[in-house]
């Protein structure tokens, strides 16, 4: 016989498990879905465990998968021990990975970066403290450049923490740990593996040297160029991005242009729309003549032209401003991104063109094309860092609140297992208990809150490069305010 129980236990359970479905299936049905690779873990000392605690451990690999339920089972290399403090005042030092095996705890990740939920199975556990090494979860089978730079981001974990920073702050760092290969090719030329990848066909190379130009190819063939207009137009073909910081000559051929969007021979090409007459020479009008962007809407703020073959045009959607420059973007692929910075304050056509920021799994390089105002570049920076320093403290926040959040709605679901078992059915007409009312409008301030921040965090542009091209092909005549940014 099926037992009886209130409409409000049903409608509250539904809700409640659509938020936090992730948990509930992995407490009541076994998981056998496997997803792709995930990150090596690190949980970091002196953080106490009760059971239901949600910890905030570090991604030690930005680009592997997030834990979720799937994957969580890789992560067979447990070392660290914690203290366990049982409900009778005893105590023991043990390795976590004894309490696993022996299903005395277990853990629950909820499709993070960062968070991991402890559950105790055993009740005399009253808590558990984790222990001065803190807890590392790795696949059994890493590369040895795995391997190395999850050694690396823990000691760098432990360091920083030991100077007060903030757990944002330091994901934020340790995502950008490197361990480069560099070695030199017969033409003298520097090359740097930044080993984002062991596939060989998957790495993205990029190259320059003395002239303007700059390519980005993978697997034998280019795909973007920036400043590659020029001079020689074998190079264009349809496959091809184009990327033109200004219409100097010395970066970008007349000739060269017109063949190219009269044969159609790009995928897309990006370039400045001039604020100031001096910017619109022989070679801005080419393109004007060949795609007719005479009609362009001066109300456009960001200044910045897509064209795309067969002699349309578009105006890239203005993202953002970051101090005194406007900021667009827009993305290769999933892991490949371009960034564009046009300063709304130019005196000449150096300064009328677009910095460039590639990205590529992380690892970035920025063009300045010839834009060679210090004072823009300064305020660029100036203003990047602020951005920086709030987008971090507001991802604090994030985390905290979302700890919060997952640790009430863990709560619920725990109070409605007791309550309705899934498989009963349900009356229709009581009123919801007033203790469950006040745990759903927390869990629903919680997400509010969280909403917001992530609205606000969605305007703070900022810039991090690992490689730099400066202006006018890598000559700087003020050496000191080099120096000094």
């Amino acid at each position: 016989m099926n037992a009886i129980f209130p409409a409000w236990l049903y409608r509250v359970k539904k809700d409640v498990m659509k938020r936090y479905k992730l948990l509930v299936f992995f407490l009541f049905f076994p998981v056998c879905a496997v997803i792709a690779q995930p990150q090596s873990f690190f949980v970091a000392p002196g953080q106490i465990i009760r059971n239901g605690t949600v910890a905030r451990g570090y991604c030690l690999e930005r680009f592997k998968d997030v834990l979720g339920l799937g994957n969580l089972a890789e992560l067979t290399k447990i070392t660290g021990n914690v203290k366990a403090i049982y409900a009778n005042g005893r105590e023991q030092t043990i390795s976590l990975d004894e309490l696993l095996t022996s299903k005395r705890i277990m853990l629950i990740p909820h499709n993070s970066y960062e968070f991991l939920q402890f559950a105790f199975l055993d009740n005399t556990i009253a808590s558990l403290e984790i222990g001065g090494e803190g807890i590392s979860l790795f696949r059994e089978k890493m590369t040895e450049h795995e391997n190395s730079l999850a050694v690396k981001n823990i000691e760098r974990i432990l360091e920083l923490e030991s100077l007060g920073k903030t757990h944002a702050e330091i994901q934020h760092i340790i995502w950008r740990t490197r361990i480069e290969k560099r070695s030199e090719i017969p033409s003298k030329q520097l090359v740097i593996d930044w080993q984002t990848t062991d596939i060989e066909k998957e790495k993205v190379k990029t190259a320059f040297n003395s002239t303007p130009t700059v390519s980005f190819g993978k697997n034998g063939s280019s795909f973007m160029r920036i400043d590659g207009l020029l001079n020689n137009a074998a190079g264009i073909n349809e496959y091809v991005i184009e990327l033109i910081t200004h219409f100097h000559s010395d970066h970008i051929s007349r000739p060269v242009v017109e063949q190219c969007i009269k044969e159609g021979s790009f995928i897309r090409l990006i370039a400045p729309h001039p604020a100031l007459d001096v910017s619109r020479n022989r070679i801005f009008s080419a393109i004007e003549e060949n795609t007719g962007i005479k009609e362009y809407n001066f109300r456009q703020e960001n200044r910045v032209l897509e064209i795309v073959p067969n002699g349309r045009w578009l105006s890239l959607n203005d993202t953002g401003v970051i101090g005194d420059f406007y900021y667009s973007r827009f993305a290769v692929n999933e892991d490949t991104t371009v960034k564009m910075y046009k300063y709304k304050k130019p005196h000449n056509a150096n300064t009328d063109g677009l910095i460039y920021l590639f990205t590529h799994k992380n690892v970035s390089t920025l063009v300045f094309g010839d834009f060679d105002d210090m004072d823009g570049i300064e305020n660029l920076l100036v203003a990047s860092s602020a951005n920086e320093k709030r987008y971090l403290e507001i991802q604090e926040n994030i985390s905290k609140l979302t700890v919060q959040l997952l640790e009430a709605q863990n709560k619920v679901v725990t109070e409605l297992r007791a309550l309705a078992p899934l498989s009963l059915s349900l009356e229709e007409n009581d009123a919801i208990p007033q203790h469950i009312k006040e745990q759903l409008k927390t869990i629903e301030d919680f997400d509010n809150k969280i909403h917001l921040l992530k609205y606000e965090l969605a305007d703070l542009h900022f810039l991090k490069a690992d490689v730099i091209k400066w202006m006018h092909h890598a000559h700087i005549d003020n050496s000191v305010r080099q120096t000094e940014l």
